[in-house]
């Protein structure tokens, strides 16, 4: 082998191991990084939780035991419903809730649809034998895997491709203003509501989560292939890299956090109201803008050189 050859082979492999390090050693800051960021969010998050309960008298009405609920519901054979072991009040309100979901063609959101809400009958109210409904649901998913798995895909196909509830008017603040956080009627609310019935007429698409997914996701392809196509546009067609797009790591973020948080609804969705997709459509449409204004300012960049 040639000298030069081998001084340039050698040199390449030199650069391809500080390549490989400056990679890792990226990706390990990158993790310390969010470590730190989860434990100070999640600090916060006790803090706050912690002093909103000192201010006001919060009543913990367990809402998790409503997705519960439901898996229970329609996943759990009522023979070994029956055979469980559990308050005989549970089993019978079970037994006697589910036809009557099921023929409102709403096997969802029994607490509201059927089961006659929590153990007093007001709205929020907590869940009577809670304790003995978490286990009835451990059961659920242990014995019944593969049922248990179908019931959430198809819940969670459903509210990919179907939204409803777009639009809530503040009417509903009985329980609110009890407590002094009554929402007050006015122009700024009314518009609100003419703008989302209007969209909904001429562009319904953009209040399905679907449309939300498929966008993130082509934000998610654009962030990762957008310094390649933009050397290739712009470079003759020779391929670089080492283009520089800005704000392509901003869009990404926002994106994925958006997709997450849509995924986060496969074990937990109780309904499909468009309330559901706020983050995401937030986060999304400024992801788009984002990413528009970083290609943009890259094909500047470039073509000024």
């Amino acid at each position: 082998m040639a000298p030069d050859t081998a001084a340039r082979a050698k040199r390449s492999g030199t650069e391809a191991v500080g390549s490989g390090l400056t990679g890792v050693r990226g990706l390990l800051r990158l993790a310390r990084v969010t470590l730190v960021f989860i434990l100070v969010l999640g600090g916060s998050v006790v803090v706050t939780e912690r002093f909103v309960d000192s201010v006001r008298d919060v009543e913990d009405v367990g809402q998790v035991s409503q997705i519960m609920l439901d898996d229970v519901m329609f996943v759990l054979p009522d023979d070994e419903l029956r055979a469980s072991g559990a308050p005989t009040q549970l089993i019978e309100r079970i037994s006697a809730a589910r036809p009557a979901c099921l023929a409102r063609e709403e096997p969802f959101d029994a607490y509201w649809n059927c089961y006659g809400r929590g153990e007093t009958g007001e709205a929020f109210s907590p869940i009577a034998h809670r304790e003995e409904l978490r286990d009835l649901w451990l059961r659920t998913l242990t014995a019944h895997p593969v049922e248990y798995l179908q019931y959430r895909a198809e819940l969670f196909g459903r509210y990919l491709t179907f939204s409803r509830l777009l639009y809530w008017p503040a009417e509903w603040r009985t329980e609110a203003e009890s407590v002094g956080l009554g929402v007050p009627q006015g122009s700024a609310e009314s518009l609100l509501g003419l703008y989302v019935r209007g969209t909904n007429d001429v562009v319904p698409i953009v209040y399905l989560p679907v449309f939300w997914a498929a966008v993130g996701a082509l934000v998610c392809v654009w962030a990762g292939v957008a310094r390649r196509i933009t050397g290739r546009w712009l470079s003759r067609g020779d391929g670089r890299s080492g283009v520089r797009v800005p704000l392509r790591a901003e869009a990404a973020t926002l994106a994925s956090s958006a997709l997450l948080y849509m995924l986060a609804y496969f074990p937990t969705i109780p309904e499909f109201h468009f309330r559901y997709t706020y983050w995401p459509a937030v986060a999304l449409s400024t992801a788009v803008v984002l990413a528009a204004a970083g290609q943009f300012a890259a094909w500047r960049d470039q073509r000024s050189r």
